[in-house]
């Protein structure tokens, strides 16, 4: 790899083309991970442990790539620590490469409970787990990640500890076995849940964001509440409500919506700091607004032995309330400011292309919402919004 610099220590060009090339890789094994989770949602998931460590492999590889190590400044000896970033990098992905593999290799004998472990195994298997851990804290932040050591370090130590929070211990040999070598731990349940029903609706809410069907919703929202006083604030927990109606995922709720709401609510005269709560609330109630939610439910559908559809009719009253409520505290805020409503010459003003793009946006629901009273499974409902 290139790691030639200039005199004031900033990447050159050569290395910013193999920055493209990497990128390129990774968007390339992104499209795989797609492409293979809607093959899984119409023919069904190939075999469950082989399918779940090689997808594991493969993202470990794409959140590596999107997230490097990075050196903190651009002095000259941060080619160093560049080049032991792209050292430490391509170690991660090296052992949770052999940790792939030593599981793949052991799945006989450990259906039959007869696998032994040497040392290397279970260095591979622990580093593993720590990469996980690591990728986790890269992209979702350190306190998940912390959630993930102290998980760890209680299993390996929490025999030493005092009172109610002793426990009878596990070895190095038992905590691979359960965590990394077994079928209840990192390739257990949960991650067999995400590859067959929560993924394909990823993809889903992905594709309806970038057909356009994203900022006609949001136009729509504008439409719908331009004579209230919350005006952007109430079209903010409209447009919310809608896009969370096709995706469970906070952060791609809050990009979709905030980027063009938040300034529009604070230009009408409320604070910034209510402008990010409206927002972040509103936005944060896409989780549980039917039919798409957050992988918690398809979790508890799985683990009550339910249909999601009963999930979703369970939750349907429930994420109307949280979003009546936010629009009372947005009118009693506004009230409170004496804000007007909209004048009716700046209110938007819907045209044909937003008729037509609003198809995408109701078709793809009614499709999803029809499989599932039919009684099919999330993931072909999923397939269908997709299509």
């Amino acid at each position: 790899m290139s790691l030639a610099q200039d005199e004031s220590g900033a990447p050159t060009e050569e290395h910013s083309a193999f920055r493209r090339l990497l990128m390129q890789f990774a968007t390339l094994l992104a499209f795989g991970i797609a492409a293979q989770c809607i093959y899984t949602s119409y023919f069904g998931a190939p075999e469950s442990t082989v399918h779940r460590s090689v997808i594991l492999l493969l993202c470990v590889i794409v959140m590596v790539i999107h997230y490097p190590t990075r050196p903190k400044s651009d002095e000259q000896w941060a080619a160093w620590r560049r080049v032991l970033g792209r050292i430490l990098d391509v170690g991660m992905v090296t052992v949770v490469s052999y940790g792939v593999w030593r599981f793949i290799d052991n799945l006989e004998d450990m259906e039959f409970l007869v696998s032994e472990f040497d040392f290397i195994d279970k260095a591979g298997a622990m580093g593993s787990m720590l990469v996980v851990i690591e990728m986790t804290r890269r992209i979702f932040g350190m306190p998940l990640a912390l959630v993930g050591v102290i998980a760890l370090l209680y299993c390996l130590f929490g025999a030493d500890l005092p009172w109610i929070f002793r426990h009878s211990g596990f070895s190095v040999e038992q905590t691979v076995e359960i965590v990394w070598y077994g079928f209840q731990g990192v390739f257990g349940f949960p991650t067999g849940i995400v590859l067959t029903l929560i993924l394909i609706f990823i993809v889903f809410g992905s594709v309806l964001q970038v057909s356009g069907a994203g900022e006609s919703l949001i136009r729509i929202a504008f439409a719908l509440t331009g004579k209230t006083r919350g005006g952007p604030a109430h079209a903010a927990i409209a447009a919310s409500a809608m896009f969370g109606t096709m995706s469970g995922s906070v952060a791609a709720n809050v990009v979709g919506t905030g980027v063009l709401t938040i300034p529009m609510i604070k230009r009408r005269g409320f604070s910034p700091g209510f402008a990010g709560g409206v927002e972040s609330a509103a936005s944060s109630g896409g989780q549980i607004m039917p039919p798409v939610m957050g992988a918690a439910a398809f979790l508890m559908a799985e683990l009550v032995g339910v249909s999601y559809l009963t999930v979703c009719l369970a939750a349907l009253l429930p994420a109307l309330f949280f979003y009546i409520s936010l629009f009372s505290s947005v009118s009693l805020e506004a009230a409170r400011l004496n804000i007007e409503p909209v004048p009716e010459e700046e209110r938007a003003v819907l045209t044909r292309v937003d008729l037509l793009n609003s198809l995408m946006f109701i078709a793809p629901i009614i499709g999803v919402v029809t499989l599932l009273v039919m009684g099919r499974s999330p993931a072909a409902a999923g397939l269908t919004g997709t299509i």
